[in-house]
């Protein structure tokens, strides 16, 4: 238990940066509002970083207050080795995406600042949670600032392509809650209380057959938000968002459906396995056909998030350690690459590739680092998504 509320103050301050934006009236303000909360919150997870002691197996910075206490509910949050990463690579991208869009976004500025605030918080949320049903409440309130993310500043068809998620991850969070529930009653039949403890469930001894179950609810949530392959269709017209939900759903995976059910993994994970390489060539050889920018991003993104979900279902060392590099690098890679392209398209107005020629000569030094970022995002050796896609190779 620690004495200063380190890890509340970086889930909850987005919070606080919502309440002020409600009193803002310039869009230059509510700019200014939302790149300053979300630079402070960077800088809280830097000095939490700071103090964490990677040479420790339990989890740091833990804060524990009794909630809902006849269903055994806490406010539990703490981090490890996995959820810091992923943390901080979103402490990291959310003031540089606000940078990025300073100009980009000159519509409904104050309310686009606060979906990305609330959406901040319930990401910091998802990475810091010990407790199942924290972890659920912060992963379906996620849902509210992602719609109106991509329906109102979406691409093309934003609308068709916001409702068509909603209703994907609606049924995969009701399939979710459904197994949640379940686990807790398990839970109550063993041991007499009600507790929604991830270490404590952990513990749980599930026949097989139950565990299959209960791990395809889980899964079914986390395949939407990955995408994999067959349901990706609403990424296209919401590439903003798809590097943000491949961690969060790869986050998933390793922190509860690999350990709470590994009888049913180590049956489902040759089918897991065969729909991750299948979505790997179906993302590339669809990203090949594609002339408009933002698709090309967004079916290599899916074909990048086939290897996350295939070093992740390797259940080997190898394959669990490249996975979570690459989600680290794709994070970086495909993030830098679509700030990059969001700034050619707020200058020349098309996302069609054929109207881009020539940059090496007029802006040499933005174009070295579209370079940079392209040659990282096709794993070229030396860089870290090139580590991360190895050692998932090796693995497998």
């Amino acid at each position: 238990m620690t004495d200063f509320p380190m890890l509340s103050l970086i889930i909850w301050l987005p919070v606080v940066g919502v309440v002020l934006l409600l009193f803002v009236k310039t869009n230059t303000a509510a700019r200014w509002v939302g790149f300053g909360i979300t630079t402070i919150v960077l800088i809280l997870f830097t000095v939490c970083f700071g103090g964490f002691d990677d040479h420790v197996g339990d989890p740091q910075f833990v804060e524990r207050i009794p909630w809902i206490e006849f269903l055994g509910v806490d406010y539990h949050v703490g981090t490890d080795g996995i959820s810091i990463l992923l943390a901080g690579i979103t402490a990291l991208m959310w003031p540089l995406a606000l940078l990025g869009t300073w100009t980009i976004v000159s519509d409904r500025v104050r309310a686009y600042q606060i979906f990305m605030l609330l959406m901040e918080t319930t990401l910091m949320g998802v990475f810091f949670s010990l407790d199942l049903f924290l972890f659920f409440l912060f992963w379906e309130a996620m849902l509210i600032p992602m719609y109106f993310l991509i329906g109102v500043w979406g691409y093309g068809k934003s609308a068709q392509a916001a409702l068509k998620f909603f209703m994907f991850a609606v049924f995969g969070s009701l399939i979710m809650l459904i197994a949640v529930i379940m686990l807790a009653f398990i839970y109550y039949q063993t041991h007499g209380v009600y507790t929604f403890e991830i270490s404590e469930l952990y513990k749980l001894s599930i026949p097989p057959d139950v565990q299959f179950w209960l791990a395809l609810a889980f899964i079914a949530a986390f395949a939407v938000k990955v995408p994999m392959v067959p349901f990706h269709s609403w990424l296209p017209d919401a590439i903003v968002l798809a590097v943000v939900l491949v961690k969060m759903a790869a986050y998933g995976f390793i922190r509860l459906v690999l350990p709470l059910f590994p009888d049913a993994i180590a049956e489902l994970s040759p089918l897991m396995c065969a729909m991750a390489a299948a979505g790997i060539v179906y993302g590339a050889f669809i990203a090949l056909a594609q002339s408009d920018l933002r698709r090309l991003i967004a079916y290599s993104t899916i074909s990048h998030a086939g290897f996350v979900v295939l070093g992740i279902f390797t259940l080997n060392q190898h394959g669990i350690q490249g996975a979570v590099i690459h989600i680290v690098s794709l994070a970086l890679s495909t993030g830098g690459l679509f700030l990059a392209m969001m700034m050619l398209v707020e200058r020349r107005e098309t996302w069609e590739m054929e109207e881009y020629g020539g940059l090496w000569h007029t802006i040499p030094i933005f174009s070295t680092f579209l370079l940079i970022f392209t040659l990282a995002s096709v794993g070229l050796p030396g860089m870290s998504n090139f580590v991360g896609e190895f050692l998932i190779l090796i693995g497998a």
